[in-house]
């Protein structure tokens, strides 16, 4: 008789989700910019191209092991950012994400297409000091990078809650 026995197969299944990771920033410095050209791109239809961008510097605030450090934002309006043409064509379609953060040991950037109609706003509420912080929520740090599934710009926030 073996005693040896086989180690059981692991039941395939659903894989486990991770838990959701937060991160929580503060804007320091921001600068708009816009671009008009004509439009190069075969893919692309019109025959303009138009780009339109908030950048700002944040201190990352939480989690603590990335506080201090200042991530580089890049807002970008999209005409389209709300309807895009693949929805349109495939209703089971589904975004994965709304933005993209990179942190590395000396700093990062985040990255995200918004829609064109809200640039106007987003500038104005940040000139104005109405939006100061920036909370972002999505998918754990892997090799210093994740997805983001939301985004949220408020005046003023308790960062212990967070």
């Amino acid at each position: 008789m073996n005693t040896l026995s086989k180690p059981k197969k692991k039941k395939p299944g659903r894989p486990r989700q991770p838990e959701p990771s937060s991160f929580l920033f503060e804007i320091k410095d921001w600068e708009p910019s816009y671009i008009l050209s004509i439009n190069h791109d075969r893919f692309f239809g019109g025959p303009y191209r138009e780009y339109m961008h908030i950048d700002f510097d944040a201190l990352c605030l939480r989690p603590v092991k990335y506080q201090g450090q200042i991530i580089r934002f890049t807002f970008a309006g999209e005409r389209d950012r709300l309807e895009l043409e693949i929805s349109k064509r495939n209703s089971d379609w589904r975004p994965i994400c709304i933005g993209s953060l990179e942190l590395q040991k000396e700093g990062g950037a985040f990255y995200a297409s918004v829609p064109h109609d809200s640039m106007g706003f987003l500038m104005d509420a940040i000139a104005r000091g109405m939006l100061r912080f920036v909370h972002l929520w999505g998918g754990q740090l892997k090799r210093g990078k994740c997805l983001n599934t939301s985004l949220t710009m408020m005046k003023s926030v308790n960062p212990d809650d967070y």
